[in-house]
């Protein structure tokens, strides 16, 4: 599990070329149970579910791949509401969590919080 708690849970399945990660939502009479499967060619080791969405970090893979945030909304209120978040170099995230109108990430030294639509705050 990447994350787990009283909304449900965020899981990684792992393929050969890819992983594909899957909501299931606990309640499913507040929301459908699960929203789509979304395909994780960034290797995903984090997560947090919130009311509003799901963030998920990677870590650093070495030079070129940097560490990444992605936060995906259950609702989208635009095309293309979710929205991804490369970290500099030697930067890892190590944490990551999500409320109902902010996501934050931190790393060894610092503490980025975002809106939800990806806006540094």
């Amino acid at each position: 599990f990447l994350a787990y708690n009283i909304q449900g849970c965020v899981s990684t399945l792992r393929g050969p070329d890819y992983n594909s990660v899957e909501v299931v939502f606990h309640d499913v009479s507040a929301r459908a149970s699960r929203i789509p499967t979304l395909t994780d060619y960034f290797g995903f080791e984090l997560g947090a579910l919130g009311p509003k969405g799901t963030i998920l970090a990677s870590p650093e893979k070495g030079s070129g791949k940097p560490s990444v945030v992605m936060y995906r909304p259950f609702e989208s209120w635009a095309v293309g509401s979710d929205w991804t978040c490369n970290f500099p170099s030697g930067e890892d995230v190590k944490a990551v969590t999500v409320g109902s109108s902010f996501a934050a990430a931190a790393t060894q030294n610092f503490l980025r919080v975002y809106s939800l639509a990806g806006s540094p705050l």
